[in-house]
């Protein structure tokens, strides 16, 4: 694929119309099909630059006065959730602060998230009425940001509207430092122009971080995770697995959907094949569309059990009675083989091109056999390198020393771990995911046409209507009662 010329395409896509407005939806909409198809474009910097030199030639208040709240950080989040790990990092870091810092909402949010996060942090300010003119909220994000000298941005890799906020907002108080927390690492993001610190938390993200061509100061952070489990709980002698034991894998169903010949059946069949009436639970698998699990399901019936979702407390309860645990793959689950590491279980996985987030991979073979399990003695050492990665502690000193006093610190994960993976595998010259969430005017379907998305455009168009049809049925329903 010849990405200039896709970069020229989207270039032209973004600023086919004069109006401003039209070119943040249509870079917003652009964001977000990268953020979701991997064609190898990590990063836009040029087009962010045009963008928030425009903005702010059109900015009115460039000489006004504005307080700054010199002892408080801000925290910046498109979109928090109940669930998932981006938002529980960000939680995570606010607490390592001793004063409170405010958290910065701009977009959409329900009254349970926001009753959420009033836990973690002092004010919360938020825009539920965003939808208005482009422009507008972009200066009304500016002059909430530029109170502030430390801002830690949480954003979603489209969020294009807070990076031009940040931009004006730089230009406004030349004081004003941007921390970027790289969460979604893998993927295209915006932000890059704006960031003075980027927070690294894998290997694979900083080597990604070379294919953007990133020019911040970086800073490793790591996953924090809980490790006050007491060393001598976890069992880390040689761990022997015996006939009827139960495992559990957990993720979204895309993880475990099989790239060229990388598959976890192939630990699932010889784990369920060797071991006599053992059992694995898998969290997240769509039995009647994830054909990758049909023929071991129809070889060891009851013994594999597919479920779509589990509810928190009776996952708590099944990964309690589980004697191991197993990651995704080809995609790792990112923080919770690790965590399952530091509740005791036996942990075991595949090797993935997608590596470099815990040194606990470190217990991830090629080549499953279940008689050959790691010893107490390395099972130890990776333990002490991953109290050094993961620690609550380890963590909050990092980004005390970033944030405070500008001592920034290496790669971890590029220093214990040895790089097996390839920082290109999940790469396609095809535009195969059209997210529904974007509106059919802001769709760059030449783009699309010439890279394949034939089929993405059937599917968008499909689930678009399967959508309208629900929501007529549900007003119809509502409007019987």
């Amino acid at each position: 694929m010849d990405k200039k010329r896709v970069v020229t395409k989207i270039n032209k896509f973004i600023f086919k119309q004069s109006k401003l407005q039209n070119s943040l939806n249509n870079a917003q909409a652009i964001g977000t099909l990268l953020w979701v198809n991997n064609i190898g474009i990590y990063s836009l910097c040029e087009i962010e630059k045009d963008l928030s030199n425009k903005c702010y030639e059109m900015y009115s208040k460039k000489n006004v006065a504005f307080d700054i709240h010199l002892n408080k950080k801000l925290f910046v989040v498109s979109e928090p959730y109940l669930s998932g790990g981006h938002t529980r990092l960000m939680e995570k870091l606010s607490s390592f602060y001793e004063v409170k810092p405010d958290l910065l909402i701009t977009r959409n949010t329900d009254s349970v998230v926001l009753k959420r996060m009033s836990d973690y942090f002092d004010t919360i300010l938020s825009f539920p009425d965003a939808s208005k003119d482009e422009l507008d909220f972009i200066y009304q994000l500016t002059e909430k940001i530029q109170g502030y000298n430390k801002v830690i941005l949480n954003i979603h890799p489209d969020d294009i509207h807070t990076v031009v906020a940040c931009f004006i907002a730089k230009k406004n108080n030349p004081e004003l430092k941007i921390f970027f927390v790289n969460h979604a690492d893998h993927v295209f993001t915006y932000g890059q122009t704006v960031a003075d610190v980027w927070f690294e938390i894998s290997e694979f993200g900083r080597r990604i971080d070379v294919l953007r061509g990133l020019k911040a100061a970086k800073s490793f952070l790591g996953i924090p995770l809980d490790t006050s489990h007491q060393k001598e709980m976890l069992g880390l002698e040689k761990k022997i697995i015996r006939a009827g034991d139960i495992f559990i894998t957990a993720g979204a169903g895309f993880k475990y959907r099989p790239i060229r010949s990388l598959s976890l059946n192939t630990l699932i069949y010889p784990l369920l094949n060797e071991i006599p009436k053992s059992k694995v639970y898998v969290i997240g698998a769509r039995k009647y569309l994830d054909y990758w699990w049909w023929i071991n399901k129809l070889k060891f019936g009851s013994r594999l059990i597919l479920m779509p979702t589990l509810e928190y407390d009776d996952y708590i309860k099944l990964t309690s009675q589980a004697k191991g645990y197993i990651d995704s793959h080809p995609l790792p689950g990112g923080s919770a083989f690790a965590e399952q590491f530091f509740r005791g279980k036996i942990c075991i996985g595949l090797t993935s091109p997608v590596q470099g987030y815990s040194p606990v991979e470190m217990l991830k073979v090629h080549k499953f056999d279940s008689k050959s399990l790691f010893s107490g003695e390395e099972q130890e050492k990776i333990y002490n390198e991953s109290l050094l990665v993961h620690s609550y502690c380890n963590v909050k000193k990092r980004l005390l020393l970033a944030t405070e006093y500008g001592i920034y610190s290496e790669n971890l994960c590029e220093k214990i771990m040895c790089w097996t993976g390839n920082e290109h595998c999940l790469e396609s010259n095809v535009i195969s995911n059209i997210p529904c969430c974007l509106a059919l005017k802001n769709i760059p379907y030449r783009i699309i046409f010439s890279h394949g998305g034939i089929l993405g455009i059937i599917k968008f168009f499909l689930l678009k209507m399967a959508r309208k049809l629900r929501r007529i049925k549900i007003a119809k329903a509502v409007k019987l009662k």
